[in-house]
């Protein structure tokens, strides 16, 4: 009896569309992310970012909150580009544009670094997704429908 896997990811790499591309064999990226990829990126990064937003907006009482929060997500979103993206091999494809699942279309601004980033890089990343995943954790609390 063949165990089949219903899980999204192999669900997303087998579909007709990714047979055709071509896959680094080193790193396992694609050679050239497309616009539905981004697309893809950016609908799944929206969900919590709008639930998180709504929550905010419903049950603070000054409007401050949900620009406190686009401001957080966005000082986060510029840093992270402009520090870590010089590393990726995303950043270093292009010639001035920079195309990638979470960017698409944006010049670069910064010069292509080689090597793994640094250890601050590998601390701050994750507390800034911890920051913008959590700030908003208070609000939800009283939206249990998003």
């Amino acid at each position: 009896m063949s165990v089949v896997d219903f899980s999204l990811a192999s669900m997303y790499y087998s579909s007709k569309a990714r047979v055709n591309k071509m896959i680094y064999s080193k790193t396992g990226l694609l050679t050239k992310p497309t616009f539905t990829d981004f697309l893809h990126g950016k609908l799944i990064a929206s969900v919590p970012f709008a639930a998180a937003l709504i929550a905010i907006a419903k049950y603070s009482e000054p409007v401050l909150w949900p620009l406190v929060y686009i401001g957080i997500f966005l000082l986060h979103a510029t840093h992270v580009y402009l520090r870590k993206c010089p590393h990726c091999a995303y950043y270093k494809a292009g010639d001035t544009i920079h195309r990638c699942h979470y960017i698409w279309e944006l010049p670069k601004i910064m010069k292509e670094r080689s090597g793994a980033s640094s250890g601050y890089l590998r601390i701050y990343t994750p507390i800034a997704v911890l920051v913008i995943t959590f700030f908003p954790v208070y609000w939800l609390f009283f939206q249990w429908e998003l």
